[in-house]
């Protein structure tokens, strides 16, 4: 589907609705920005992407809709050169498409959430459909069959004075305009849990929790060995996931754990900091936590304070 029809009508309500917007559109990518968008992807930039961003380069300054801005050729191809890392690091939870390797990101919110064009075709659906990609939970909705439908939509959304600003006026009246515009959307999908993975984590809490006891301190005849290579491949270890009392003090277990151990992916390959005690949010006594390439629960004790 062209995207010549909804973009012509989407520049006319701008013009005189959000004319800072309007005005804030960067100018149409450079073929040079488009090459180097096809590269960073590994594979060609669809039609209706190339269509969008010859119409705008993004517009940093005037989000699109609700907290999401139109993000520029650069912009994708740096989320989606970030995102492929941070997956072929083992980095998103042991989850199965917490993200896709073929999802191009186009709209983005600035806190870790994307709207992407769905090159392959995840979830049952087809190659062009949009996923909804929310940092910090699985939920991965499919919220239009095509880029070409979801600019038609929203488009008639704002002509029908649904919108103040970027923003709707009514919620539930919005949802019910797009649910009316599109058909059978926005369909539910989810990220789903590796479970090979999740009983690697789940072993490596294990170790780490009988590795020391809370009153008595490290007790090393209580270290129990795991199964490295799976917890290699599952994702690395995070300290406030290791253990759910670091709630809200990540940064200040962070610093300890570095302080004793190496980086991840050296001697150390998952880890965690424990408390013997608390006093307000300050933490005292601690002890910084590891599981070495062996499967070996290593400790070492560091005095934390926040």
């Amino acid at each position: 589907m062209s995207l010549a029809a909804p973009l012509s009508r989407l520049d006319t309500w701008l013009s005189a609705e959000r004319p800072a917007l309007f005005r804030g559109r960067t100018a149409p990518a450079t073929p040079a920005a488009l090459t180097a968008l096809g590269k960073a992807l590994g594979r060609p930039v669809r039609p209706e992407l190339l269509e969008l961003l010859g119409w705008a380069d993004g517009c940093a300054d005037e989000p699109l809709l609700e907290n999401f801005y139109l993000m520029s050729a650069s912009e994708i191809a740096e989320a989606a050169t970030m995102m492929r890392g941070l997956l072929r690091a083992g980095d998103f939870h042991g989850k199965v498409d917490w993200w896709v390797d073929g999802w191009v990101p186009f709209l983005d919110n600035r806190c870790g959430d994307f709207v992407c064009i769905d090159t392959v075709g995840s979830f049952g659906g087809a190659p062009g459909q949009l996923v909804e990609l929310l940092h910090d939970a699985p939920d991965r909705d499919r919220m239009a069959p095509s880029l070409g439908a979801f600019l038609e939509a929203l488009t008639s959304a704002f002509e029908a004075g649904l919108f103040d600003g970027s923003r709707p006026k009514d919620d539930e009246a919005f949802v019910a305009h797009l649910r009316a515009a599109i058909p059978g959307y926005p369909k539910a999908s989810a990220a789903r849990q590796n479970q090979a993975t999740a009983r690697a984590r789940i072993n490596a809490r294990d170790a780490i929790k009988q590795a020391l006891h809370p009153l008595e301190g490290p007790r090393v005849d209580l270290t129990k060995p795991i199964d490295a290579e799976a917890v290699v491949k599952a994702a690395r270890f995070a300290v406030d996931e290791a253990m759910a009392a670091l709630a809200g003090r990540r940064d200040t277990a962070t610093t300890a754990l570095f302080e004793v151990f190496p980086a991840p992916g050296e001697k150390c390959i998952a880890y965690a900091v424990w408390s013997a005690s608390t006093v307000g949010d300050t933490w005292r006594d601690g002890y910084v936590v590891g599981i070495d390439r062996k499967g070996n629960a290593i400790f070492k004790e560091k005095k934390v304070e926040g």
